[in-house]
């Protein structure tokens, strides 16, 4: 739906005291967006009556017309009351009795409603009051996107993104560049991936938010007012990377339990995660002196995102079971690894322990 903002008359009618109070919802869809010359904020301003399409500005007088003049109907009504309550009319009134009474042959009454003690007046103040106050927090929970709030778009760069099926052009962005985890240590090897944040005001309901990167659509994750997207995956990479990623886990695993080297890991890093790899100890400590064999158990990779043709990351887990004559250990483990395209083969330039 689309929400017409407050007090507009769109030129359907000219503003008059009696129809002051008067308000018309109109509920359309995004289909209307040109009839009515609006945006994504889903809110329509005032126009003029050139500015709104003629069949339509016809077929909307047409339907409101009966309820206008129902309006000045009722305000004729109002003010004749209103007349009645005045003081200065009452008094009138009484005057007018008081002479028509001295004729002996009249005998004219006024009659009027009974005053309202200052105390029903003061409950009645307060019962209203408390239900607007229950009104407006109502509504405040009710609308997800309240005019206040800024909804925050987080994309891969060089995204396009639509809200509400209007594309949201760079006078919206508010950072450009920003870096996050895990690539933030690859510069010194690969461009280093950025995505850019999109700040956007005004919107009176929660938006529909779409992002698309290089004819793909990616999905949105939704937490309060902030959308994020991430890099798209890609599941021939992952193919053609699996044996090398396992290897890679097998030869972590046997470094922490003395059954490998730790050459064997740090010569398939570069940066920062061949210096953290080798100041993580071993475990061969706990093991010394016992006969014990091993296996890998549960071993899976996944959320597998492609930032470029040269840097990709990945998840991966697996339980490492280790087991001698009298008891055992499973070693628990899962990792983020960052790969970069770096002389001519893949190596990760960055880990994440989880």
């Amino acid at each position: 739906g689309r929400l017409v903002g407050n007090a507009l008359t769109l030129g359907l009618f000219s503003r008059r005291t009696a129809i002051n109070g008067f308000r018309v919802e109109l509920f359309m869809d995004g289909t209307c967006d040109e009839l009515f010359c609006s945006s994504f904020t889903k809110v329509i301003q005032e126009k003029k009556r050139e500015d709104i399409d003629p069949e339509l500005y016809e077929q909307l007088k047409d339907r409101l017309s009966d309820y206008w003049n129902r309006v000045e109907r009722e305000y004729k009504k109002d003010m004749d009351r209103k007349r009645e309550e005045d003081p200065e009319m009452k008094a009138l009134l009484e005057q007018i009795c008081q002479m028509a009474n001295g004729n002996d042959n009249i005998q004219l009454n006024r009659s009027h409603k009974r005053e309202e003690k200052k105390e029903d007046r003061e409950q009645k103040k307060r019962e209203k009051q408390e239900k607007e106050n229950n009104n407006k927090k109502e509504n405040k929970e009710n609308n997800t996107g309240k005019q206040d709030d800024v909804v925050s778009i987080l994309v891969p760069a060089g995204s396009t993104v639509t809200v509400n099926g209007v594309t949201v052009n760079d006078s919206y962005i508010e950072e450009s560049d920003v870096e996050f985890v895990p690539c933030k240590n690859v510069g010194d090897y690969i461009e280093k991936p950025l995505k850019t944040r999109y700040a956007i005001r005004g919107l009176m309901m929660e938006p529909e938010v779409k992002v698309v990167y290089n004819g793909n659509e990616l999905e949105t994750e939704k937490e309060g007012m902030e959308y994020t997207s991430s890099y798209p995956g890609d599941d021939d990479l992952m193919q053609r990377m699996e044996p090398a990623i396992i290897e890679l886990n097998h030869s972590y695993g046997k470094y922490i339990i003395n059954k490998g080297n730790l050459s064997a890991v740090t010569s398939k890093m570069v940066g920062n995660a061949k210096e953290y790899m080798s100041d993580i100890p071993a475990v061969w400590a706990f093991l010394y002196g016992k006969e014990y064999v091993y296996d890998f158990l549960n071993e899976e990779i996944s959320n597998l995102h492609r930032y470029s043709d040269d840097c990709f990351s990945c998840d991966i887990y697996y339980d490492l079971y280790v087991k001698w004559n009298n008891g055992n250990v499973t070693y628990s483990t899962a990792l983020t690894y960052t790969y970069v395209y770096y002389d001519g083969k893949w190596v990760v330039a960055d880990f994440i322990i989880k």
